[in-house]
């Protein structure tokens, strides 16, 4: 399984959450590359929506494609939180996007993917890096 990012992103922060999201993606994928949660999720696609405006074309999304066995969330993050947060603070926001997605993927009713496993392992790297955030310490 890997996980790839993308986003709905504001202009204003575009740089810095694709420097985030890059650095992550690398790091996550490397360590989860030889983890076995199943057959289910071969990838999960997360994109977060980091805007200053509200649309409702910019909904938050959790779905499950069964053909192509990929996990999509499109989960909000405040716009002005990213934009002042430091290079850490953004990392642990864009984190704590990921560990929602975690909790929120038993409503999908995915059968043949261990989510208790990839948490821990998930939570495991955020220690790891300095990405959880501080509440979840």
């Amino acid at each position: 399984m890997k996980i790839w990012m993308s986003g709905e992103l504001q202009a204003d922060i575009g740089d810095a959450c694709a420097t985030v999201q890059n650095e992550m993606e690398l790091v996550i994928n490397r360590r989860i590359k030889n983890n076995d949660y199943g057959v289910a999720v071969a990838r999960w696609s997360l994109i977060p929506i980091i805007l200053d405006f509200e649309d409702p074309v910019y909904h938050e999304v959790k779905k499950y494609s069964h053909g192509r066995k990929v996990a999509q969330f499109r989960l909000k993050i405040d716009h002005g939180e990213f934009l002042r947060a430091d290079m850490v603070g953004k990392r642990r926001l864009m984190f704590a996007m990921i560990l929602r997605s975690i909790a929120l993927f038993p409503v999908l009713k995915v059968k043949g993917f261990d989510v208790d496993r990839f948490r821990r392992d998930m939570e495991a790297i955020g220690r790891k890096e300095g990405w959880m955030p501080e509440d979840s310490v």
